[in-house]
């Protein structure tokens, strides 16, 4: 049985067994400004993928770090536009759709039957990880995929991550935090299903936290 990690950037990832999950060969896929925790920590992921842009000013900064780290870098198409990022041998240029939020041309399925489509980039990086998992993991029957760092419970103005300052607070206001739970509830169904259709496990791995549409897995049984 193959096991993919998918790691969000929720405050639980202070409490993961990133390391030992590594050690026992999952594939781990990090999202965004994972590299926050480089400094303190010798954990790298497999891969690493950007469908949002989680503080905008810092993109090609944010980009150019991962790229230098020696891993696949998944990469949003608009934002390696005119970037010069389109040469380098560790990027993975995404096509993304037009879905943006539960409000806007929102979808109920993903279309995982050809690797050319477009991915949903709807409710940003996570997901986004789970499609690219899916459509490139060569996964069979049987695999999983576990969600951890996935804490949900957004609130405006406050930390929602594994670290002070990982995007600008006021950025992050109360219509924002709302429509950000709405989103991830709605496309955590929606990757479920997929997972589902193709006999893979979907998995929450997440210490705590609020998501409770996905079954959840005790992650230190993976270690």
């Amino acid at each position: 049985m193959k096991t993919v990690i998918v790691v969000g950037n929720g405050p639980s990832l202070n409490e993961t067994p990133l390391e030992a999950l590594k050690a026992r060969g999952h594939i781990m896929f990090a999202v965004n400004r994972i590299h926050l925790r480089y400094p303190t920590h010798d954990w790298r992921p497999n891969h690493w993928i950007i469908m949002d842009r989680s503080n905008f000013s810092r993109t090609d900064e944010d980009i150019l770090k991962h790229l230098d780290q020696g891993y696949p870098c998944w990469v949003r198409e608009d934002l390696c536009v005119h970037r010069g990022f389109y040469s380098h041998p560790r990027l993975r240029v995404v096509r993304q759709c037009e879905h943006v939020d539960i409000d806007h041309n929102s979808t109920d399925d993903w279309h995982l039957d050809d690797p050319e489509k477009p991915v949903c980039q709807q409710a940003g990086s996570v997901p986004g990880a789970v499609q690219v998992s899916l459509l490139h993991g060569r996964l069979e029957p049987g695999d999983r995929i576990v969600a951890v760092g996935c804490d949900m419970g957004f609130k405006g103005n406050a930390e929602n991550h594994f670290i002070k300052g990982y995007i600008d607070t006021d950025f992050f206001d109360n219509h924002k935090a709302i429509m950000a739970e709405k989103n991830l509830n709605h496309i955590w169904r929606i990757a479920l299903a997929n997972c589902e259709k193709r006999g893979i496990e979907l998995l929450n791995g997440t210490i705590g936290g609020k998501l409770a549409v996905l079954p959840r897995v005790e992650i230190h049984s993976l270690t």
